[in-house]
Order: structure tokens, then sequence, then C-alpha cells
């Protein structure tokens, strides 16, 4: 059995594939976690509500067909999960910011096709 890409999971996902979500966050929830936890400054139950808010967005998103995002599905399940923290810290407390769907450092200067 081959593996699937994020993109051929989120397809699934848009068919009402559960198991493909379930692949997803297999895949990703850690590192979703990991950058929501530090988003909430520690605060585990905000953390994982906010994890866990990021996988149902990315699972609506698809069902709706607005699941096509450029810089990929972990950067935008990582924003979605850091944007939710309720003290208003998001990606840039984490170094990074969001530009045109990507999570990119915060130091790196932008390329001419994406000022």
């Amino acid at each position: 059995m081959r593996l699937q890409s994020d993109e051929e999971l989120v397809a699934r996902c848009a068919e009402g594939a559960v198991d493909a979500l379930a692949t997803l966050y297999d895949r990703h929830g850690a590192a979703v976690y990991r950058a929501a936890l530090l988003a909430a400054r520690g605060a585990r139950t905000q953390a994982e509500e906010n994890a866990c808010s990021a996988f149902l967005a990315l699972w609506r998103d698809a069902a709706a067909g607005r699941a096509r995002w450029a810089g990929g599905v972990r950067p935008r399940l990582l924003a979605l999960a850091c944007s939710r923290s309720g003290d208003g810290a998001g990606p840039a407390e984490l170094g990074t910011k969001v530009r045109h769907g990507r999570l990119v450092d915060v130091g790196q200067r932008a390329s001419a096709s994406e000022r």
C-alpha cells in the first residue's frame, strides 16, 4: 500500500473519509499540538482545543471545497492552531509569520513574487 500525499488525503476528507482525517492527524497531530502549546503559553487544555479546532477547520474547509492551500497542509494546520490561541498569540510568537498561506521565518526576506 502506497502512502497518500496530504493533498490526496484532504481530497478524501472532502468526500467524507474519516480515515483520511485520522491519517492526517497521525501525520501532523504532534507538530500541531506542540505549536498550539507554545502559542497558548503552556496551557495544555487550550492547546488541545486549538489543535482539534485546526483539524476540524481542515475537515470543514475540505467539505466546502476551500482546502487548496498553496503552502501545504502542515503549515496551514500550524497557522490555524496558533491563531486560535485565546490570548491572541499566533505564528509570530513562534518566530514565524504567515505569508501567502505559508509559515516562514520572521527573519526571512520576502521574494519579489511574495511582495
